[in-house]
């Protein structure tokens, strides 16, 4: 998991280092995910307002274009 975490070696040694270690990958490895989810869900927030604010006729008539 450090590799994927892109961690190097650290100066800790034994119980604490390994698990200050395991801790720093799987934070970075979260942050790493964030902006992905938060994009996601913008995207899907979006989406839920302006369907809540354009009147039916319009999505259907912008569906038949198409």
């Amino acid at each position: 998991m450090k590799a994927d975490g892109h961690l190097e070696r650290h100066a800790n040694a034994g119980t604490y280092g390994r698990t200050y270690g395991v801790m720093m990958a799987a934070i970075g490895h979260n942050l790493r995910l964030l902006p992905t989810w938060l994009k996601t869900f913008l995207r899907a927030m979006i989406f839920a307002l302006i369907a809540t604010i354009t009147p039916h006729s319009l999505l259907e008539a912008a569906l038949e274009v198409t």
